[in-house]
């Protein structure tokens, strides 16, 4: 038997497609597939280098202007003594060094500080606060400060406790609490000021009653020229001096 021979199959291809097939790419597409390829720049002309991104610099509202951000606190001195007894006192406080923020002296040299020291006091500190502040040119802004011990920074300025003997003594110190509570209670509201005016004359008459049980008062003595730090509770903003 002769062997047999291998069958001869077809092999069926698909058919090819015409180039009218496939439509030419729209110039749009072009444009997105170049704009993804690099391309070399003219001959003569630098090739641009890509620019790093930086960041974007912090601003606040306000920041052209000159100011002091709240919580800040710098050191200060108290030229006079601060006598906390019977009446809320008025305090100044100088400035001997620039208080700068951001580069930028906000608070010059020479600068006074204006408050008054509170008829309450804790312990061994009396309590002043800020209200004005004036540059050495004259220039007046309002400014909302506290003062700080100048040693652990802790609030209140600590002084001397001074103990004062005898009835009379005690009671023009205690009377005069009363008489500065009324007056403030009056400015701030008449028809609540009126009443408390009333409520402070009876307890001056029956203070004058009880006066002879009280046998001392303390008050609180600050030294003159006494180093203070002073913190800023409120943002404090003022335009700069023109030259």
């Amino acid at each position: 038997m002769k062997p047999l021979g291998l069958l001869a199959l077809p092999i069926l291809f698909p058919p090819m497609a015409s180039a009218a097939s496939y439509p030419d790419p729209s110039p749009q597409q072009l444009g997105v597939v170049m704009a993804d390829i690099p391309q070399p720049a003219p001959k003569g002309v630098p090739s641009e280098k890509p620019k790093a991104s930086s960041p974007q610099a912090s601003a606040c509202p306000g920041s052209d202007a000159l100011f002091l951000p709240t919580g800040l606190s710098f050191p200060a001195l108290l030229p006079n003594a601060v006598y906390s007894f019977n009446m809320i006192a008025p305090a100044i406080a100088e400035i001997e060094d620039d208080v700068k923020f951001r580069g930028r002296v906000v608070l010059p040299r020479g600068t006074r500080l204006i408050g008054s020291a509170s008829t309450l006091h804790t312990l061994d500190r009396v309590n002043i606060t800020w209200q004005l502040a004036v540059l050495p040119a004259g220039c007046e802004f309002a400014f909302d400060g506290l003062s700080l011990s100048a040693d652990d920074g802790s609030a209140g300025i600590k002084g001397e406790v001074q103990t004062h003997k005898g009835s009379v003594a005690a009671q023009v110190a205690l009377k005069s609490a009363l008489n500065v509570a009324g007056a403030a209670a009056a400015a701030a509201a008449p028809v609540e000021g009126a009443l408390a005016s009333g409520l402070t004359a009876q307890a001056s008459q029956g203070l004058d009653e009880t006066m002879t049980k009280v046998d001392n008062l303390e008050s609180i003595y600050i030294h003159e020229r006494t180093e203070i730090r002073v913190l800023v509770l409120r943002r404090f903003t003022r335009a700069p001096e023109e030259p």
